[in-house]
C-alpha cells in the first residue's frame, strides 16, 4: 500500500547562496500508522475495490480499442472499394465493349466510381455511427 499511497513529507532545505535547495522525502509516522491500521482492517474490501477499478479501466480500454479497430476496418473497406472499382470497371468495359476508346473507358470508370462513392459514403457513416453508439452503450455508468 505504501507504493500507492505513500505517507511522505517533502522537506526543502535551503543551502548557501549559490547552492541549490535540497529536497528530502521522509515518512510521516502518524500517517504511516494510520494507513497501516486502515489497510489492515479494511484490506480485503480495499483490495477487491482496487481490483474492480483496475478491471473496469482495462475493460474500458479494450472497448475503446475495439471501437478504434472497427473504425479503421470500415475505413479500410471503403478505401479498398474506392481503389478497386476503377480498375475493375475499366477491365469489364474493355472486355465487353472492345470498340470503346480509352477516353470512354476512363469516363465510364470515373462515373462508376463517383456513383459508388455517393452511395458508399452514407453507408460508411452509418457504420461509424453504429460503432460509436455501441461504444457509448458499452461504457460503464459513472
Amino acid at each position: 500500500m505504501l507504493y500507492f499511497f505513500p505517507p511522505v513529507v517533502e522537506k526543502v532545505k535551503l543551502g548557501a547562496k549559490d547552492a541549490p535547495p535540497t529536497l528530502t522525502h521522509e515518512y510521516d509516522l502518524v500517517k504511516l500508522v494510520a494507513l497501516s491500521l486502515i489497510v489492515g482492517s479494511a484490506g480485503p474490501a480495499f483490495l477487491s475495490t482496487a481490483q474492480s477499478r483496475l478491471n473496469s479501466a482495462l475493460n474500458a480500454q479494450k472497448a475503446e480499442n475495439a471501437v478504434e479497430t472497427g473504425k479503421t476496418q470500415v475505413a479500410q473497406v471503403s478505401e479498398s472499394a474506392k481503389a478497386a472499382v476503377p480498375g475493375a470497371v475499366q477491365e469489364a468495359v474493355s472486355q465487353h465493349i472492345p470498340s470503346a476508346d480509352a477516353d470512354t473507358v476512363k469516363a465510364v470508370a470515373a462515373a462508376t466510381t463517383a456513383s459508388l462513392m455517393s452511395s458508399l459514403e452514407p453507408q460508411v457513416q452509418v457504420a461509424r455511427d453504429q460503432i460509436e453508439l455501441g461504444a457509448e452503450a458499452a461504457k460503464p455508468a459513472t
